[in-house]
C-alpha cells in the first residue's frame, strides 16, 4: 500500500472541502405548501416573505370557545427551524399569533414553522402537527445623492 506524501495529503483534504461546500451551496431551502388536506382546519398562515418586525399567525377555520383575546398561551404551540424565541397569543377565538422577540428574525433568512394544530382540534394523527415556511425580507436598499450644480 503506497503512504500519501504531505502534497497528496492537502489535495485530498483540499478536494474533500470543494466537494462539500458544492454540495451545500446547492442545497437551496424550497418554501413548504402544506397539504390540501388541512384546509378544514387551517384558513390562513403567515407564508411568503415577511418583515423582519412580523408576527406569525395561524387562522383556524373554527373558533374556539372560551378564549380571551390577546391573552398569552402558557405552552407556545409554535417551533421554527432555526429556532425564534418569543410569545405566542389569543388574537381571537381562531386566530393565534407568534411574536418573535425583538431582532429575532434575521434577513433573509429562511424559517420552517410547525403549529400544534392537534393541541386544539381533534384531527387524524398525520394532521396534528401543520408545517409551514416563510422568509424574512433581506435589507436592500441605495441611497443617491445627486450633487447640485454650482
Amino acid at each position: 500500500m503506497k503512504k500519501l506524501n504531505c502534497n497528496q495529503w492537502i489535495a485530498w483534504i483540499a478536494i474533500l472541502f470543494l466537494s462539500v461546500t458544492l454540495h451545500a451551496c446547492k442545497q437551496k431551502q424550497e418554501d413548504i405548501t402544506p397539504s390540501s388536506r388541512f384546509a378544514s382546519y387551517v384558513t390562513a398562515y403567515t407564508g411568503g416573505i415577511i418583515s423582519q418586525s412580523s408576527p406569525i399567525r395561524i387562522e383556524l377555520a373554527a373558533g374556539l370557545p372560551m378564549v380571551e383575546p390577546y391573552s398569552e398561551l402558557k405552552d407556545n404551540p409554535f417551533s421554527f427551524s432555526p429556532s425564534l424565541k418569543g410569545k405566542a397569543w389569543w388574537v381571537d377565538n381562531k386566530t393565534i399569533e407568534f411574536v418573535p422577540d425583538e431582532g429575532a428574525l434575521r434577513p433573509g433568512k429562511f424559517y420552517q414553522g410547525t403549529f400544534k394544530l392537534g393541541d386544539f382540534i381533534q384531527v387524524d394523527k398525520e394532521l396534528e402537527r401543520f408545517t409551514f415556511s416563510f422568509r424574512v425580507m433581506e435589507r436592500n436598499f441605495a441611497v443617491e445623492v445627486d450633487m447640485p450644480y454650482i
